[in-house]
């Protein structure tokens, strides 16, 4: 297993880690002394990774991050590489604009 990224403050940890064609995200949060709650998800996509594990150094705070696409006005999805509009660029856009786009809440 090779760990790609790693995130640790008071509130826990998180972690990606690499295994053959799998990334797996791992958030660790102190619940108090000596107790953790221990969350953990694969992908085989990197930059789906990459944004969940964005999403868990959130809910380390218990933030509630949306990130939601509202390009669409009647039709609202989840900010990421498969559901980018094509209007916009689709995938190549959300690899490179996707903590910066306009469209997308936080």
């Amino acid at each position: 297993m090779n760990i790609l990224a790693k995130y640790h403050d008071e509130k826990g940890s998180v972690f990606i880690s690499k295994e053959d064609n799998a990334f797996f995200v791992v958030m660790q949060k102190k619940n108090g002394p000596g107790v953790y709650h221990c969350y953990t998800k694969g992908f085989y996509d990197f930059e789906e990774a990459i944004d969940e594990y964005k999403a868990c150094i959130d809910k380390l705070y218990d933030k509630v991050a949306d990130r939601v696409c509202v390009v669409r006005q009647n039709r609202h999805c989840k900010c990421s590489a498969k559901n980018c509009p094509k209007k916009l660029g689709g995938k190549a856009y959300w690899q490179l604009f996707r903590d910066a786009c306009l469209f997308r809440t936080r």
